[in-house]
């Protein structure tokens, strides 16, 4: 899984507080829901990523 490095990017922890990909920590927990494709501003997209 690939995620932005934002603060407006944010995860879900157990206790249903919110944890920007900027603040995680080795051993932080926090909630996920794997899905296929990608998201643009929250909108689900079609894309794929090729790496060069």
């Amino acid at each position: 899984t690939i995620v932005q490095n934002a603060e407006t990017i944010r995860f879900v922890t157990p206790d249903g507080g919110a944890l920007s990909v900027g603040e995680l920590k080795a051993d932080d927990e926090v909630l996920l829901r794997t899905e296929e494709g990608g998201r643009h501003f929250g909108m689900r997209i079609q894309e794929t990523v090729a790496e060069r």
